[in-house]
């Protein structure tokens, strides 16, 4: 979504001012940007903005790439719409620049940007099964070594892109573990691919009233539906009793339980001796407290 904001409203800037300071300005950074392989400029943001950031440097960085294509899609349609005959009659009759923007030309638009928003989930999706072939995924796991003495990441996030990362290694000796997360990130893509085509025929075939869409009803409705995964995201689920139970955990006491046990087993070690009954003893003390 902020990478299709992004282009949206650079697109618009572009678009509507085509020819001018802002449109060389907005093609000029599209044009360097697109110059630059999506993946390499994926990875060196992604590891810039620290790897171990998890989720949240993964984020940033993909709404960093990708909104040039949605920038000059926008622009186009803008600086095609513009010249239509209903814009020059609006302007006519006296609408702001504003109105004629978000009350005509931007219904036109919205279609297609549906289309593309569903393109770019897929697109995203695709990104990140490219990072992981490479060893780039959410957290970068924990480097510890492996079989034979050779290196080997664990990976701390369960997910696709970490799952494709794990099998790289084994592609040649065991290929079949690599049918898993590539059929998952497949299947995703082609329903994101298979949706916004079904969605751009239906806009196309039928006809929709995207004008209709646009009002402050649907954005309050929207805002709450934002506000609401918000919530149940931050404050519902097994994450947040997990949280709480870490925030709660004392390291100082437990460090003091564990050496009290090894004083309490270095007088008697052994399964069955008394140094094991007095430490299963002050186990049961402390759960009672």
């Amino acid at each position: 979504m902020v990478r299709l904001a992004l282009g949206l409203g650079l697109g618009v800037l572009a678009g509507w001012r085509a020819g001018g300071l802002v449109d060389r300005a907005v093609m000029g950074v599209v044009e360097i940007i697109s110059s630059l392989p999506m993946l390499l400029t994926g990875m060196i943001l992604i590891l810039a903005l620290d790897i171990r950031r998890g989720l949240t440097a993964f984020l940033i960085a993909l709404c960093l790439v990708g909104w040039g294509e949605i920038a000059q899609t926008v622009r186009a349609e803008f600086i095609v719409l513009r010249e239509r005959p209903f814009i020059e009659g609006a302007r006519v009759v006296g609408v702001r620049e504003s109105g004629l923007v978000w009350r005509h030309i931007f219904p036109n638009v919205l279609p297609m940007l549906v289309v593309i928003t569903l393109m770019e989930m897929g697109s995203v999706l695709m990104l990140l099964g490219e990072l992981a072939f490479v060893g780039v995924f959410i957290g970068g796991g924990s480097h510890t070594t492996g079989v034979n003495d050779e290196a080997a990441v664990i990976a701390e996030i369960p997910e696709w892109g970490a799952l494709l990362a794990d099998t790289r290694p084994y592609v040649r000796s065991y290929p079949w573990t690599v049918l898993a997360p590539s059929a998952a990130f497949f299947v995703a893509v082609l329903g994101f691919n298979l949706l916004g085509e079904g969605l751009r025929r239906i806009t196309r075939d039928a006809g929709v009233n995207t004008a209709a869409i646009i009002t402050k009803r649907i954005a309050l409705i929207g805002g709450a539906i934002a506000l609401a995964t918000w919530y149940i995201a931050v404050h519902i689920g097994p994450g947040t009793s997990y949280a709480q139970l870490a925030y709660g955990f004392d390291g100082a006491r437990a460090l003091a339980h564990a050496e009290t046990l090894v004083e309490i087993q270095t007088e008697s070690p052994g399964f069955g001796t008394a140094g094991s009954e007095r430490a299963a003893a002050y186990i049961a003390e402390q759960f009672v407290a």
